[in-house]
């Protein structure tokens, strides 16, 4: 059932600038302290939520994507970004991991889903590569 529902499948909209801001919460929240804190934030889409329900206000989705990620680089908690399809704003999440000192990384959008997997696996080795290691008491 899961390698038949791909984007948009049940909701055509993408909300990053809420997941950026839910990924913050739970760290401000449950984070550990004293543990190096990051997001990794994977899109297939462009920001089209909270603020384009019934028009077209991208700029307004956009500008909350990038105050959201302003409020983490306040943290100086570094965000990843994949983007990956045609869809995908490749330029966005680039600038949200330059505001916050993170890596982007952009899946090719002329691959098929079965293309993904490598590049995605080579992706989330250089992430688990970015994390420093940092031991604590």
């Amino acid at each position: 059932t899961i390698q038949h529902r791909q984007a948009a499948h049940y909701d055509p909209y993408t909300n990053i600038g809420a997941g950026i801001e839910y990924a913050r919460r739970e760290l401000e929240t449950n984070g550990r302290l004293g543990s190096f804190k990051m997001i990794v934030l994977m899109t297939d889409g462009l920001p089209n939520r909270p603020y384009n329900d019934y028009g077209n206000n991208y700029a307004a989705d956009k500008q909350y994507v990038i105050q959201q990620a302003q409020l983490v680089a306040q943290k100086n908690w570094p965000i990843v970004t994949i983007s990956l399809g045609a869809e995908a704003d490749a330029a966005l999440m680039q600038q949200v991991a330059d505001i916050t000192g993170g890596i982007h990384f952009n899946v090719p959008p002329d691959s098929i889903v079965t293309d993904y997997t490598q590049p995605l696996l080579a992706v989330f080795r250089k992430i688990a590569d970015h994390r420093p290691l940092v031991l604590v008491k």
